[in-house]
């Protein structure tokens, strides 16, 4: 912010907080809310050469004070990056403030901000885990807003580094106070310590303390009962794992219905989850593959399927479903005759990999987010002094049996925008801005959250202190660190994501009659509660890749066009 002038720049995503901000419209003059006083400030702003996103009258107060304390402000969103706009700023506020005097509204205040602005300034912090922070032990790089205060509670934007050495006097005494004096003001840094984070697939004998949130009458349970575990329709949210070894207890979630076509124009129905579940130690999709390659359906275990994927049971509403089974004795013989639970067979996979988009098959739907892959170019790979900075890979694809059918109709729940719809679409996100999202997972169900604007880096370790199995050094070397967008639940109490979830597809959370997938869910931290996503158009055309087939559901439509 520059504080010589008499008049504000700068960011209010990062600088403003702890302000709020409100439209008004009841306290502002009536000609400041005409049509005319509109016109008068686009003009303005366009004669000094502004580049203006949006400009309405607000106020800005401290959360739990009154806002009738708080004046009026003019604020503009504009774009700094473009050269030469920080003057175009000076010349615009110059213009608007006799503008403002000579029609009474001396009073109101003027600004001038750029909400990436948080983005831009971050994004140097994307290279220090690589270049700076010379510790092994790091798992996480989170950015969010930290709230302190009871009464009157404040928040500081917070680049949180989660590491297993936290307590290490390397960090309280070197890097965290380097690093502190080269954050832009208003922010903070600080480090927390967690021995892992939560990727590791979920037990499917995990029983989840967290009460159903569907108690209301005529609320729909954003669980189904235990019978969702044998259905021939299998819905978003199943739960999944392997047959073999039989005493394989490590589930997933099915996230998404994928279907392709190759040459001939035969299609293959398949499930989307995530790949770590099926290379997990103890049960192994193929022992004699590494797992830093993908499984394409040429690959012997995948044509022969003989790597097959059942329903789990026990998960975290196992008792909840036993005791509504009881209700119904023909669900609960079915139950007790020990029903056929084979899903189908891993047919694809892409390995521990890292995203590369070069040589990915294109087709006609997906011309347009090639140009916005290349327009884009922060949202895949990036190399950063030698070092490969992009989107982890990993996800799999679920033959299904001819006994079995998917359907993916968003069910009655309250707390989405959306309500029983089939969802065919994805779309391509930016990582500079936030978007309301939400997702079914087999161990919290529904959930919803916000992407942040600030993505997050993750190191995968081959270690057993970290979320990579130990079989992964080839791939991986002593560590590798990537990017993931970063997805905090609506509730600052509550996880978006936990054990299980992985594989869960994340949606837009917007009225809309075409709800679109946005990503992938593969893991999350414990300590920030930041849950980690794989944008899927990514996973999309790295399914092309490795299959060599086209993805024909769901299909790719523009950010702009989703509601078409």
């Amino acid at each position: 912010m520059d504080t010589s002038c008499s008049y504000r720049v700068g960011s209010l995503a990062l600088l403003s907080p702890p302000f709020e901000v409100e439209p008004v419209l009841d306290e502002t003059p009536s000609w400041a809310t005409s049509t005319e006083f509109r016109k008068a400030v686009s003009t303005t702003l366009k004669d000094a050469n502004v580049h203006v996103y949006h400009h309405w009258v607000v106020q800005q107060f401290r959360p739990g004070h009154d806002t009738k304390d708080a004046p009026l402000t003019l604020s503009i969103e504009s774009d700094i990056s473009l050269e030469g706009q920080y003057a175009c700023w000076k010349t615009g506020f110059e213009k608007l403030r006799h503008l403002l005097d000579a029609t009474g509204l001396k009073e109101m205040l003027i600004e001038i901000i750029d909400r990436k602005a948080t983005d831009v300034r971050f994004r140097p912090f994307y290279t220090f885990p690589l270049l700076d922070v010379h510790s092994d032990a790091f798992l996480a790089v989170d950015t969010v807003m930290r709230e302190f205060g009871v009464k009157h509670p404040f928040k500081i934007p917070t680049i949180v580094i989660t590491a297993r050495d936290a307590e290490d006097t390397i960090w309280k005494q070197d890097i965290i106070p380097r690093l502190r004096g080269s954050l832009p003001p208003g922010m903070d840094i600080d480090i927390l310590y967690a021995s892992a984070l939560s990727w590791e697939p979920s037990e499917s004998s995990e029983h989840s303390d967290t009460p159903l949130i569907a108690q209301r009458p005529g609320e729909e349970s954003m669980y189904g009962t235990i019978m969702d575990n044998y259905s021939k329709v299998v819905r978003m949210g199943a739960s999944v794992g392997l047959e073999e070894p039989a005493n394989s207890t490590h589930s997933a979630t099915v996230g998404a219905e994928i279907i392709l076509r190759d040459s001939t124009g035969y299609e293959t129905i398949c499930g989307l989850t995530s790949n770590h579940v099926l290379a997990k130690n103890s049960g192994l999709i193929c022992q004699n593959h590494p797992n830093g390659q993908y499984l394409s359906p040429d690959h012997q275990l995948c044509r022969e399927g003989r790597a097959s994927a059942k329903y789990m049971v026990d998960g975290p509403i196992y008792a909840q479903g036993k005791e509504c089974l009881e209700k119904s004795s023909a669900q609960y013989a079915l139950l007790n005759a020990n029903p056929d639970r084979h899903f189908g067979t891993v047919w694809a996979t892409s390995g521990f990999r890292i995203g590369d988009c070069t040589g990915c098959s294109h087709t006609r739907e997906l011309e347009s987010l090639t140009a916005a892959m290349a327009k884009d170019a922060n949202s895949f790979n990036t190399e950063t002094q030698g070092h490969k900075l992009g989107f982890g890979l990993d996800w799999a694809l679920i033959k299904l049996d001819a006994n079995r059918e998917l359907s993916w109709k968003i069910p009655l729940y309250s707390k989405l925008r959306f309500t029983y719809l089939h969802i065919t679409q994805f779309t391509h996100i930016q990582e500079n801005k936030s978007y309301k999202v939400a997702k079914k997972g087999r161990t919290t169900g529904w959930t919803s959250g916000t992407i942040s604007q600030i993505g997050s880096i993750v190191k995968l370790r081959p270690d057993n202190t970290n979320a990579v199995p130990a079989d992964l050094r080839d791939q991986f070397g002593d560590a590798t660190i990537v990017r993931a967008f970063s997805i905090l639940h609506d509730d600052k109490r509550e996880d978006f994501m936990k054990g299980g979830d992985s594989g869960s597809c994340v949606l837009l959370n917007e009225a809309s009659d075409k709800p679109n997938f946005v990503g992938l869910l593969f893991a999350s931290n414990p300590c920030t509660r930041a849950s980690y996503m794989i944008p899927m158009d990514l996973v999309i055309r790295d399914i092309e890749h490795v299959t060599g087939q086209t993805v024909t559901q769901p299909t790719f439509v523009e950010y702009a066009d989703r509601f078409d």
